[in-house]
């Protein structure tokens, strides 16, 4: 059973069905990110999360604020539900690429996340924004440098090796312009 939580190991998942407007895209909170434990020698997924079998582990420890992870496949990507949360694999996050020109909201309401990659670095980028979104931008630390709900300002340089996260509704399209 461990082996098959070997790939796993070390891997982040980010936050994708919290509202445009939460403060989990903005504050460092640990909310947004959670990030799984290096080794699973111990049997542990992260701190008291004892692994019980391919895609699940149980909170061992008695007091407040404790989850379970429960992973799912959708479409191809893996997720993670804690705390009533869902959070993408990092390695399912797309490549924000020149030819990105929009993201559109699929039909779980789930946020988009894209990597920007060596091509975009640099590039500033312009997105018309559907009513009621937002877009958040972190650079490779995971600091939040633009979260519009905060900023009102839909222009952000893209910093090298950093997310960009598409929030909004289901059927939402976002126009990405990269100049």
């Amino acid at each position: 059973m461990l082996d098959f939580w070997s790939g796993r190991a070390g891997k982040k998942y980010y936050l994708v069905d919290e509202k445009p407007t939460s403060q989990a895209y903005f504050m460092d909170s640990g909310i947004w990110q959670k990030k799984l434990n290096d080794d699973f020698a111990s049997g542990y997924a992260d701190s008291g999360i004892k692994i019980i079998d391919e895609n699940r582990a149980v909170n061992t420890l008695k007091f407040r604020d404790v989850t379970d992870f429960i992973f799912f496949t959708k479409d191809g990507a893996e997720y993670l539900k804690a705390n009533d949360l869902v959070y993408i694999r990092e390695d399912f996050m797309l490549e924000m690429t020149v030819d990105t020109v929009e993201c559109i909201i699929g039909m779980d309401g789930y946020a988009k996340y894209y990597r920007i990659g060596a091509n975009t670095a640099g590039m500033t980028m312009v997105v018309k924004l559907p009513d009621g979104a937002a877009y958040t931008v972190y650079d490779e630390n995971n600091a939040c440098v633009n979260f519009t709900t905060v900023s009102h300002n839909n222009t952000t340089i893209l910093p090298a090796n950093g997310r960009v996260a598409f929030i909004g509704k289901a059927g939402d399209v976002f126009e990405i312009g990269l100049h």
